[in-house]
């Protein structure tokens, strides 16, 4: 599912989120600059080759390099919500590359909205792809929300955003909706996703000064029953903050305090772990990031919702991938 809204304090932009999955592991990983990555694809179709410009922290629930949010150091942030109206491109001469990888390249390569959208038209995802829409973010002020009908991409900019938030609905239609005519027609998944968009809506209207705590309690008031984290970044400051159903507490990452150069260790975070509630990262290991993996696609609904042949297959390619992708930085 999961909520993404943006609001500004003292003039500056924060962007919130809550993470909503029925499946509830976590990690955090750091990602430095000048690695050498490559999408993982099918094997009719053409692979994306990149290197890192820029330092990352990321979040994901299926390792490595396939984060679901995530903010790089120049203050780009990458979001995103399921969409299940979704249809990427059609397959063309362009590389391919996955929902997920989509939020690295994006963070790996670019530190602006307009970058972001410019490095959309440098590869295609596949359509074997979980189906998502994105909220992009700089420290600019500038934002951009990004959908996928009908195969074409459609982009809505500046005076387009009405309401800064995305939820599970095509953006154009939760913007434009008869609700008298059209309520009685939802599914339960659709009603609730437009109960969230109009939430915000209505909390964000004439307000002019969001502080982080009072994003936090927007959240909760916005919160499912299968929310995992959610967070708010602070682009200004590169700092991130934290909560989980693993600890309320609310936590901070500060991303100036992180080394990102070439020669820089790996490091994560097991937000599973209770004991963490500080953040505190510790080195990469190819066993915890495997466990990160196992952790999603152990769960025979989600190998049945993405049609996949068995567990086994997509966490050695996953695992595989990654290993991989440390190994050719290593050489």
């Amino acid at each position: 599912m999961c909520t993404v809204f943006t609001v500004n304090h003292k003039e500056k932009m924060l962007v919130a989120k809550n993470y909503d999955s029925f499946i509830q592991n976590g990690m955090i990983f750091t990602n430095k600059r000048g690695m050498k990555r490559q999408s993982l694809t099918m094997p009719n179709e053409k692979k994306l080759n990149w290197i890192s410009k820029y330092g990352s922290i990321t979040f994901s629930q299926c390792g490595k390099g396939m984060p679901v949010n995530g903010m790089n150091e120049k203050g780009l942030v990458v979001e995103q919500a399921t969409l299940p109206k979704t249809v990427y491109p059609e397959k063309d001469e362009r590389p391919e590359i996955s929902c997920l990888e989509t939020i690295q390249f994006l963070l790996d390569t670019c530190s602006t909205v307009n970058e972001a959208i410019q490095h959309f038209n440098l590869f295609r995802i596949s359509r074997n792809s979980w189906t998502l829409h994105y909220y992009i973010t700089d420290s600019n002020g500038s934002s951009a929300i990004i959908d996928f009908i009908n195969g074409n991409m459609i982009v809505y900019e500046k005076s387009q955003i009405r309401v800064p938030a995305i939820t599970n609905t095509q953006y154009s239609y939760a913007l434009n909706r008869q609700t008298s005519i059209e309520e009685h027609s939802l599914d339960e998944y659709e009603k609730n996703s437009i109960e969230r968009f109009e939430k915000i809506k209505e909390i964000l209207v004439n307000r002019k000064d969001v502080p982080v705590n009072e994003c936090f309690n927007i959240l909760n008031k916005i919160k499912r029953n299968d929310t995992v984290w959610s967070c708010v970044y602070h682009i200004a400051k590169r700092e991130i903050f934290l909560s989980s159903i693993y600890f309320n507490k609310i936590s901070r990452i500060k991303m100036g305090e992180i080394d990102f150069s070439e020669t820089s260790k790996p490091m994560l975070c097991n937000i599973e772990n209770i004991d963490c509630s500080d953040l505190r990262f510790s080195n990469y290991s190819k066993e915890a990031n495997r466990m990160n993996i196992e952790g999603f696609f152990r769960n025979k609904i989600i190998i049945e919702m993405m049609h996949l042949p068995s567990s086994d297959f997509i966490i050695d390619a996953f695992d595989q991938h990654i290993n991989y992708i440390e190994d050719l930085n290593q050489r």
